[in-house]
């Protein structure tokens, strides 16, 4: 990420004073004449006794000048490009995420009648509300400003050492708040967790060059493992994925002079001259054990709502007092992949054991509510089947899997003993059961098998749940029809 670009504030006060005349009012440019060097009194005399304008010059002087300085000589947030912008309207930033759609299987002998059918994904929100409401005030008397106008960078030199105070405290704060985003994330939510060897514990040559290394196969590894989809690595455990150019690690000084910069570029897989883009120091990361954070780039949910400068004339004093606001919305993601790297315990990757126990067949419901109890010769009805099972330990994005292959057979008992179906009494892969016009079967038996396959098993041991459902067509089947 580049570095904020700095401009040069070395106006003398004649430069000043002209820069903020060609902006003033029309009142402001027929009372104050332009000036140089050599006949800055005149001005200075028209400002004194002019007190409306003396009041637009110290805003301008204030606002204008004043946010010269904070480009220039207040100390920068490193935390500061991860905002995104100024949040124009409303107090709260909404995330949203969805988790992925179950496909369908396609039947180019099934027509579909359910075209206009909502499908409404599974959405997930945050949101992230204003947070921060700070102000700072500095004061600025008319003593303070007479003695300005004395060398010729006097206004320059005031200015600076007036407004560097406040902008800078500002920068500042916000740096302590974004940087404590990641121990709050930690604390609340947590970090998917990868064990790596403690920096400080490395002393001899040997040591470090094995330590370096083996972190930088850590964050290597992860940052390939980021580009695919997964929920692993965020506590809501939305499938994500993070494109490389996208990642950032966040690192404490001690731990990039560790690593050498020729390491880390291996580590991203870029250039040398490409590292500054993705590591980002900061002086600490307040998480004990923790050695470097790799996250995305939309890690930060974090925007200014109010940057403003207000101003009051204090006759009694003969001064002006500012107060420089600055509002904001500071946050993180829970929808984006973040890793911490750390020499405490490792999240588990344990896969849990999952086992199906039966599998129940059923009419579904239709949406004005009335689930039907028969299927009509020439009709069509939908069946949902249900596996029912368990996850062994219960583990986010881990479910029993609903999968099953549908059979349908005439009942070879009562009146549908010894009869062939015909070709248009099927189920198809959706679980609709369609009947042929046709149809002399009175009832039929329709079966759901689940497809899991259990991972720990040979193929050869495998045993597959099933559940069946007598249907009749035309009326209700009654067990014995």
């Amino acid at each position: 990420m580049p570095a904020p670009e700095l401009l040069t504030l070395d106006a003398t006060n004649a430069d000043i004073l002209n820069a903020i005349r060609t902006d003033a009012s029309f009142a402001y440019q027929q009372r104050i004449p332009a000036v140089t060097q050599g006949d800055i009194t005149e001005t200075v005399q028209a400002l004194t006794t002019n007190r409306p304008q003396m009041n637009e010059f110290i805003d301008t002087l204030v606002n204008r000048i004043g946010e010269v300085v904070f480009k220039t000589k207040s100390w920068q947030n490193p935390l500061a490009p991860f905002k995104r912008g100024m949040l124009a309207y409303g107090d709260t930033i909404e995330e949203i995420a969805t988790t992925l759609i179950q496909g369908r299987s396609y039947d180019p002998n099934v027509c579909y009648e359910d075209v206009f059918k909502c499908n409404t994904p599974d959405v997930m929100v945050n949101f992230h509300r204003i947070n921060r409401q700070n102000y700072y005030p500095i004061t600025i008397n008319d003593r303070m400003l007479q003695r300005a106008f004395v060398s010729s960078n006097g206004l320059s030199t005031m200015v600076s050492s007036l407004m560097e105070t406040p902008y800078t405290s500002d920068s500042w704060d916000e740096y302590l708040i974004m940087r404590n985003l990641f121990v709050e994330y930690d604390r609340k939510d947590g970090f998917y967790r990868v064990k790596v060897p403690d920096i400080a514990d490395a002393t001899t040559r040997e040591e470090k060059q094995d330590t370096a290394m083996a972190i930088t196969e850590a964050v290597r590894a992860y940052a390939s493992k980021l580009r695919f989809l997964s929920g692993l690595y965020n506590p809501m455990h939305v499938p994500t994925a993070s494109n490389r150019t996208e990642l950032y690690l966040f690192c404490t000084p001690d731990f990039t002079a560790m690593l050498d910069v020729n390491v880390i570029a291996f580590a991203f897989n870029v250039s040398a001259a490409d590292v500054p883009l993705h590591i980002i120091e900061v002086d600490t990361l307040g998480i004990d054990g923790a050695q470097a954070i790799l996250t995305d780039r939309d890690f930060f949910m974090c925007a200014d709502t109010l940057v403003t400068t207000e101003s009051i004339r204090n006759p009694k004093q003969l001064s002006w007092n500012y107060f420089i606001h600055h509002h904001g919305v500071y946050s993180v993601s829970k929808f984006v992949n973040a890793i911490l790297f750390t020499t405490e315990t490792a999240t588990s990757e344990t896969v849990p054991t999952i086992t199906t126990t039966a599998v129940t067949v059923d009419y579904a419901t239709p949406e004005n509510g009335t689930k039907p109890t028969f299927a009509e010769a020439g009709g069509k009805v939908q069946l949902v089947a249900t596996v029912a099972g368990n996850v062994a330990p219960e583990t986010p994005g881990y479910s029993v899997p609903q999968g099953v292959t549908w059979a349908i057979t005439a009942n070879n008992t009562g009146q549908s003993a010894g009869v062939t179906l015909k070709a248009g009494t099927f189920v198809d892969a959706e679980g609709w059961l369609h009947v042929d016009p046709e149809e002399t079967a009175k009832n039929v038996t329709v079966t759901a098998t689940s497809t899991y396959v259990d991972p720990t098993k040979p193929m050869s041991g495998q045993t597959y749940k099933s559940g069946t459902l007598v249907i009749g067509i035309g009326e209700a089947y009654t067990p014995g029809d």
